[in-house]
């Protein structure tokens, strides 16, 4: 056997011993039995040195209130992982982010949620493969993720044009209870279970707010959405642009001049109308506090 066979026979293996396990994972995961789940990965990573079950396991931990530990898996194996979640890179607080390169076009996006995210997406789309994904963005542009170290924007990608879009952080807020939670949204990305650790999936907007940092600990989907952009983001000096979320034409036409293309206005993921305002505690308040760099309110 060759070398080259024998390492496709390899990787073959252990991707099938991955696959059953986040099978059963899945499965577990959808009766809501998150100790048995991490059972699962125990008995797994007993076995197999796996990155991608390393993360998965992380994220169990934190969801279980183990933060310093979970902190410590990210930190030691999102390099190594196949797939990894952005909340999971910054929680490992290891000052890098994940962005969508473009190498041919020397263009760097940093995507923040509630940030028009999926309608600049939708246009790298449309630029790039002549097609309208709609809200599937991610299904064409996979192959433009990766893993970017802040110290990289002003070194690997310092001839790229590198930009955002932010938007401050009650407006993402609101946008993710009244567009994602309040619409099921949380519950459905959460294995369609009612309640999770103790928390419900399908909170009045008060609750949210009083059990926030909670929610964010015990739920991936609320992290993703609700973590502050200066996370993100290399410091504001190491971004060609930073973009409003009302200056989204302007995004539009920057696409078109790097792709000589045409393109339709677009404005997908339109969220809910707020019933409610929303106030922060002064811990949010706090914990948001150093956005105030990369946002001109």
């Amino acid at each position: 056997m060759t070398t080259t066979a024998k390492y496709r026979q390899i990787m073959n293996r252990k991707g099938y011993f991955f696959s059953n396990l986040y099978n059963d994972y899945d499965r577990v995961m959808r009766s809501g039995d998150i100790e048995r789940a991490q059972g699962l990965l125990e008995d797994y990573l007993k076995r197999h040195d796996d990155p991608n079950a390393w993360m998965i396991y992380g994220q169990i931990l934190l969801c279980l209130g183990h933060e310093l530990a979970a902190k410590g898996i990210f930190r030691n194996c999102y390099e190594r992982a196949a797939s990894i979640h952005i909340a999971d890179v910054i929680h490992a607080d290891c000052e890098a982010t994940v962005a969508f390169v473009d190498d041919s076009h020397k263009i760097l996006y940093v995507a923040i949620p509630k940030c028009a995210s999926t309608t600049v997406k939708n246009y790298l789309v449309r630029a790039i493969y002549s097609k309208d994904p709609h809200e599937s963005s991610h299904i064409y542009l996979n192959n433009m993720m990766r893993v970017v170290k802040f110290d990289e924007f002003d070194s690997k990608y310092s001839d790229y044009f590198r930009f955002t879009i932010v938007r401050p952080a009650t407006d993402r807020v609101t946008s993710y209870f009244y567009g994602n939670i309040s619409r099921g949204i949380l519950k459905n990305n959460t294995w369609g279970i009612d309640d999770l650790c103790g928390f419900t999936t399908n909170p009045l907007l008060g609750q949210f707010l009083e059990d926030f940092f909670s929610y964010r600990r015990v739920f991936i989907d609320v992290r993703h959405h609700t973590d502050p952009i200066n996370a993100y983001l290399p410091k504001r000096e190491s971004l060609d642009a930073i973009y409003s979320i009302r200056e989204i034409d302007e995004v539009r036409s920057l696409i078109e001049d790097i792709y000589h293309v045409k393109l339709e206005a677009a404005k997908l993921m339109v969220g809910a109308e707020a019933v409610e305002n929303v106030r922060f505690s002064s811990e949010m308040q706090s914990f948001y506090s150093q956005e105030s760099q990369y946002i001109d309110l």
